[in-house]
């Protein structure tokens, strides 16, 4: 979901197989919410899984690992704009210090108010051992595992839209009705993240080069990461990138072609670069961003996170890529502006059903007494 999706769904089934040509068959990463456990669904699964058994086979080929390249590397560059156009990092200096302050005492509030919190999830997998991210519940139920995610996240955006991963159902936080919230503090945290969802618009207009790639960002997925009380996340499979976050996967519940802007903000706010604290005798590690082509054997790319710096992903690149989080070991806030699917997937709809569903219910049950008292 950085939309991201919580980190075990990636590494159970999407984006995590190719082909001894480079490239499989496409597949649609940003399918809306309607999710169906048929026949289809079952041979989809099928399909991924004989791709990942594809893919493990030509990374032993090379020695365990595929290639990637970093910002360190001459052909960064290269690779950057062969594969992943429309992938930009932004640094702090894009932003005024005035707006990260604002934001960083946003976030704060927000998380002394409570409202970052874990979910409990379905998952269709029953080896929580392959899920990074994501602590198991110990209940199953048919063929699901329920599970806790140790990200704690938080929906806000306007009023009516949902957002679904992992079978959940997420209603935002409305940032357009002062209504819904507390008053004081909360409302200004609100108005702050919204203030930073404009200036994210402007910059992602200034970038795109597709005039009709949609940036009106809607709603912002907010995740809060410690990694002290994260447990069993699983190193990278595919490029020896490190440890993940959150893994391989393509943003869901967004307008085709839309743009994606992400925002990090280290808390507490650290040094961006690697280095060996010679007084606590540990390494402090940068979060980092994956990026690699989906369903292909390509080279991939590994970017970090600059401290209160922005990534972006315009111009259709989350419909042709995939991307993942790599754990740093301060606690970060991230928040994923995105372009929320409408239609089937707002409140209005659902109460729209509801409504149906009701007025069916009462007809066949009255339709079923008045036969009882006929009978």
């Amino acid at each position: 979901q950085e939309e991201e999706e919580e980190a075990g769904d990636e590494g159970k089934d999407r984006g995590v197989a190719g082909c001894p040509k480079g490239r499989a068959e496409s597949s649609r990463e940003d399918r809306p919410a309607k999710r169906s456990y048929t026949s289809s669904s079952s041979a989809s699964s099928k399909r991924k899984k004989r791709r990942r058994k594809a893919l493990i086979r030509i990374v032993r080929q090379h020695d365990g690992k595929l290639p990637h390249v970093t910002p360190n590397d001459r052909n960064y560059q290269e690779v950057l704009s062969q594969s992943f156009g429309g992938f930009h990092v932004l640094p702090r200096s894009s932003i005024t210090e005035e707006v990260h302050r604002k934001v960083k005492s946003a976030l704060e509030t927000l998380l002394q108010h409570r409202l970052f919190r874990r979910d409990v999830v379905r998952s269709s997998s029953l080896e929580p051992s392959k899920l990074a991210n994501v602590k198991t519940a110990g209940r199953k139920a048919g063929a699901f595992l329920y599970t806790a995610t140790q990200v704690r996240r938080l929906l806000v955006g306007n009023w009516g839209l949902t957002h679904i991963y992992l079978n959940l159902r997420l209603f935002p936080i409305p940032w357009d009705r002062e209504e819904h919230t507390e008053g004081g503090a909360l409302q200004e945290a609100l108005r702050c993240m919204r203030v930073l969802n404009r200036i994210l618009v402007e910059r992602s207009n200034s970038l795109s080069r597709d005039p009709k790639s949609p940036c009106d960002y809607n709603l912002i997925l907010m995740n809060f990461y410690d990694p002290t009380e994260m447990q069993g996340g699983i190193q990278e499979p595919y490029y020896g990138m490190g440890e993940m976050a959150i893994s391989w996967h393509a943003d869901k519940m967004v307008k085709k072609g839309s743009a994606i802007a992400v925002y990090n903000l280290t808390f507490p706010e650290s040094e961006d670069l690697e280095a060996k604290d010679p007084g606590v005798g540990h390494t402090v590690r940068e979060w980092k961003v994956g990026c690699k082509v989906q369903w292909s054997t390509d080279k991939g790319l590994l970017t970090p996170l600059p401290n209160g710096g922005t990534y972006f992903m315009l111009d259709g690149f989350n419909d042709r890529c995939s991307h993942a989080v790599m754990t740093g070991s301060s606690p970060r806030f991230s928040t994923t502006h995105r372009v929320g699917v409408e239609g089937e997937n707002t409140l209005a709809h659902l109460e729209r059903l509801q409504k149906e569903a009701t007025q069916i219910i009462r007809g066949a049950q009255g339709a079923s007494l008045g036969k009882v008292r006929s009978g």
